[in-house]
């Protein structure tokens, strides 16, 4: 590699950024960059299939029928095991890739945990969101609950500037 090499390679990270964060508060930083659009998806999916369920008069699908009570009872589950599935593996990611320099987790891996707990919380919520419409109005209790956790697990600034997982801690 030439020193032209070296100077368009600086130039590109200037102007794109760099590819990955460099450290942990630029993991938590970036992480909220992921958070805005699967939030702002789902409630669009939500509102979307709640207004095309209303202008139809309710339910276009199943309500009332053993596939509807079929439909609506694994989206439940698939609810009620994925989210807590989402949080163990954040948490068991973050665990096993803590830097033994720093004691800190890696920035790489906040970020991959970051998006394996919220695709956790987002697959049964887009569900939760679809059974609005082949189900029933009151499925929408799915994707609210979704969006509530996702709100709930944003990276918030604790007090002393930084990142984390409790904005009130200063310990952290």
């Amino acid at each position: 590699m030439t020193e032209f090499d070296n100077d368009q390679n600086d130039t590109r990270d200037q102007q794109l950024g760099p590819g990955m964060a460099q450290t942990l508060d630029e993991a938590y930083r970036m992480s909220r960059w992921i958070y805005l659009p699967m939030m702002a998806g789902l409630v669009v999916m939500t509102v979307v299939m709640f207004g095309i369920g209303y202008s139809t008069g309710g339910s276009v699908g199943f309500q009332g029928s053993v596939a509807g009570m079929i439909l609506g009872g694994t989206c439940v589950v698939l609810m009620i095991t994925a989210v807590p599935m989402g949080f163990v593996l954040h948490r068991k990611q973050i665990q096993d890739s803590v830097d033994p320099e720093t004691g800190d987790p890696t920035p790489a891996a906040v970020q991959t945990a970051t998006i394996l707990r919220l695709a956790m919380i987002e697959g049964p919520s887009l569900f939760g969101a679809i059974c609005i419409l082949l189900v029933h109005p009151a499925m929408v209790i799915v994707p609210a609950l979704g969006l509530g956790l996702m709100i709930l697990t944003y990276p918030r600034q604790n007090v002393r500037g930084g990142y984390g997982r409790n904005p009130y801690d200063p310990g952290q």
